[in-house]
């Protein structure tokens, strides 16, 4: 069986990640970014952009990474650009998907945010979206039977988090990268999992606060 792994949001850290990965062990990828034109590593000449019809007709599995849908960071709320940004993110990926889907064997690894499933109330925002980003996915995966899994991290970290307490507590974008690639080659199974120990701390914390508020 031919395979192919797309990703969506190859700009991001996670998603350059990701890419660096899977180019190091030869895996053919495709990079699907938000401007008009998509991007490619130019390192690596043997991966040609290409259009979801050509894919299709190529590859007959494709191993998909969603690393950039709706707002990627909590930021200030700019609620046009935002409700823009994820039709538009919409419809790119489910233009894609549509493609893809009569003869192809799909799963699918969305990276969100542990805020998405317990924030404060000044990220009530940004959980909202992540909220309606992840229900429009996972309903279109449901629908289509697609596998499908979301990912919940904590706070992400660059390098080798030297400062102890940093290593325990946070994951880095390489380490994540890895556990998407593992998870999906798993086939995902149509639910969420929380990623790093921060993360944990953090929703236990909260739910605490909530129980005895």
């Amino acid at each position: 069986m031919t395979k192919v792994n797309i990703i969506f949001g190859p700009k991001t850290k996670l998603g350059r990640e990701i890419a660096l990965n899977l180019l190091g062990k030869k895996e053919e990828v495709l990079l699907v970014a938000r401007e008009d034109d998509d991007v490619t590593i130019k390192k690596n000449s043997r991966h040609v952009i290409t259009t979801p019809e050509q894919v299709a007709k190529k590859f007959n599995r494709a191993n998909i990474f969603i690393c950039a849908f709706s707002k990627i960071h909590p930021e200030i709320p700019n609620y046009p650009k935002d409700i823009n940004d994820l039709l538009s993110d919409g419809d790119r990926l489910f233009g894609y998907l549509d493609h893809l889907k009569p003869n192809m064997d799909l799963s699918i690894v969305y990276i969100s945010s542990v805020l998405e499933v317990g924030a404060r109330r000044e990220n009530s925002y940004y959980q909202g979206l992540k909220n309606i980003s992840n229900s429009i996915i996972a309903s279109y995966c449901d629908k289509n039977n697609i596998k499908y899994t979301s990912l919940l991290p904590g706070r992400l970290v660059d390098g080798s988090r030297s400062i102890f307490y940093l290593n325990f507590l946070h994951t880095t974008y390489a380490v994540l990268a890895k556990k998407c690639i593992e998870l999906i080659n798993k086939k995902p199974a149509n639910k969420f999992k929380v990623i790093g120990l921060d993360a944990r701390i953090y929703l236990v914390i909260l739910s605490v606060s909530i129980i005895f508020k």
